[in-house]
């Protein structure tokens, strides 16, 4: 039999039960309030307008804040706070409404309070708004630290990038740091195709004295898109890396300025060059190429510096309104770097007016020349009492009137060396002649020059013809012997003309009869042993003087003026080099061979 419990009894259960469903605790003291722990968006995280929430977890489970501080903004000191909101417990999750940009990095970070006592802030986080790129629509990030080629002083570099469509963002990086510049082995990898990040920061330390390389892939949805560029920094946290021979550092042109497009770099005939090393390591020394050529041919005008921490050269007094082009290695127990960049400047005077123009001489090609590329650079300079023109005009024509150029070249910019960016037509002759330019006056043109496409030797030359007739090919018209014998049908090619056009200078072929010897030797034939393969005016070819005959002996006893004797050499042909005391060979030219 049960016994019945009193009223008080039942009373005191139901408020038991009653405090036990509840889930509010009691709030915590001001003294050491926790940071509270951000929970999500997870970092780099994609977050939906509108739609998705902030939420976090305080991690006491005894009691409770009065409520919570939300603060989030573009800016990661939180100086200026897109969302800046309280939020009383026991709830712990905030939409931050539809305001938000998209395609934008947020940061986000909350407090406890309790009364008037503001506790710690959450350790950061970041994520960014919607829309994620398509994957079609990838670019590849732009790297920001550290600078390609620059030092870095700290073991533990942190990296930035970013992204250059403002449009959206990628949701997920592949970064990594290496100390191969082809990136085949990796010093650091972080592999993150759920996130996004424009920066990195790992807190392990890197080698000192040591090149690295580092690059950044971004994904969509785990599918990797184009990959940045290769960035170079090295580390360097003393300033007393020992060299390597092997890998030198390549040093940086400084001064003169290096020359851009636009710019126009003029100095002073005594002048210097400055570079910048830009380490690890100091070199012993450096050596500098310096010439008014851009081939680098031996100039007088390159040096060689001992002492890495010596870094500037000045070389010889230079010509004036010259351009010259200029590089440095760095060397180190016989070792040389890679080259630096190539810069160039020119030497005063600069043109102040028109009038002060003069006509430039074209360097290359050589008048005759035989260019084996469809696209040869054209390189002219100025008279040494000329001065330096805003720009140059180059004229082409396949025929040396100029009536109707072919093409015209003139840089916006001013450069003595220029090419054009298609090809010319091949097997062809061309003339070119050049102008300088100030103010958008044209000053007097150079003489011409003619030169023949050959493009990687795939014709004949021009102008070209065949022998109508057996000739002997003599060193001038007026010479009684020949040194070549063109035969019927061969071909022959001209290169310029006497002043009646009655003879032509042509060269003499090499073995194949397709091309002139190497070295080249001209000739002369009477204009009516060839003919033409092309349609081609003759009387247009340069006129050149061909050589007088030498002087035939004197009888024994004879004293009137103009004697002298036949003096020997290899080009004289068989009955004079036997007059001269020479031995005939026989052809090939030459035939003569003279005692010592």
């Amino acid at each position: 039999m049960f016994k019945k419990a009193p009223l008080v009894v039942i009373l005191f259960l139901i408020l038991i039960l009653g405090l036990s469903s509840c889930n509010s605790l009691p709030t915590c003291g001001p003294g050491n309030l926790p940071m509270p722990n951000l929970l999500s968006p997870d970092w780099g995280g994609v977050f939906a307008i509108g739609t998705d929430n902030l939420s976090w977890k305080f991690p006491y489970t005894t009691c409770e804040p009065e409520g919570y501080i939300i603060e989030l903004s573009d800016e990661p000191n939180f100086v200026n706070t897109t969302l800046n909101a309280t939020l009383s417990s026991p709830d712990t999750e905030i939409n931050p409404g539809p305001n938000l940009q998209p395609a934008t990095k947020y940061y986000w970070q909350v407090s406890s309070y309790v009364g008037a006592t503001v506790g710690p802030a959450s350790i950061s986080r970041y994520f960014y708004t919607e829309p994620v790129c398509g994957y079609g629509a990838l670019a590849a990030p732009d790297l920001i630290f550290p600078v390609d080629g620059s030092v870095v002083t700290t073991l533990n570099p942190e990296f930035d990038w970013s992204y250059p469509d403002p449009s959206c963002f990628p949701n997920g990086y592949y970064f990594r740091v290496s100390e191969d510049p082809g990136m085949g082995t990796f010093a650091i990898e972080s592999d993150n195709p759920d996130n996004w990040s424009d920066d990195i920061f790992f807190g392990y330390p890197l080698n000192d004295c040591t090149t690295y390389y580092y690059q950044v892939t971004p994904y969509v949805n785990g599918v990797a898109g184009p990959v940045s560029e290769i960035n170079k920094f090295v580390i360097n946290t003393t300033g007393n890396c020992e060299c390597d021979p092997a890998v030198l550092p390549v040093p940086v042109p400084l001064t003169p300025s290096p020359y851009g497009a636009g710019d126009r770099v003029i100095v002073p005939v005594h002048m210097q060059v400055g570079w910048e090393n830009p380490g690890p390591c100091t070199p012993e020394g450096y050596e500098i190429e310096l010439d008014s050529d851009f081939y680098y041919s031996d100039s007088p005008y390159n040096g060689q510096i001992s002492g890495g921490e010596i870094t500037t050269y000045s070389p010889p007094t230079l010509e004036p309104a010259t351009q010259y082009w200029w590089h440095v290695y760095s060397s180190y127990q016989g070792a040389l770097s890679t080259t630096s960049t190539y810069a160039t400047f020119f030497t005063e005077p600069e043109c102040t007016s028109s009038f002060e123009l003069t006509a430039p001489v074209i360097l290359y090609p050589a008048h005759g020349a035989f260019v084996n590329t469809a696209t040869p650079m054209f390189k002219t300079v100025v008279e040494p009492q000329g001065c330096v023109p805003h720009t140059f005009l180059i004229e082409l024509d396949i025929v040396p009137s100029f009536q109707n150029p072919i093409l015209e070249l003139q840089a916006g910019f001013t450069t003595t060396v220029i090419g054009p960016t298609d090809p010319l037509e091949n097997c062809k002759t061309h003339y070119v002649r050049a102008a300088a330019v100030q103010d958008g006056t044209i000053g007097p043109y150079s003489a011409p020059h003619r030169f023949f496409v050959n493009d990687q030797g795939s014709c004949f030359p021009s102008p070209i013809g065949k022998a109508n007739q057996n000739v002997f090919c003599n060193i001038g018209p007026d010479w009684d012997m020949g040194i070549h014998l063109f035969k019927k049908d061969d071909w022959i090619q001209a290169v310029n003309r006497n002043s009646d056009t009655t003879y032509l200078e042509v060269f003499v072929p090499d073995e194949t009869g397709k091309k002139p010897a190497d070295p080249q030797i001209t000739c002369w034939i009477p204009v009516g042993a060839f003919t033409p393969d092309e349609t081609i005016d003759l009387s247009e070819l340069i006129i050149n003087y061909p050589p007088e005959p030498p002087e035939e002996p004197k009888p024994p006893g004879d004293e009137s003026p103009g004697g002298g004797g036949l003096v020997c050499h290899s080009s004289l042909p068989a009955e004079q080099c036997k007059l001269a005391g020479g031995s005939v060979l026989g052809f090939p030219y030459p035939p003569c061979v003279c005692p010592p």
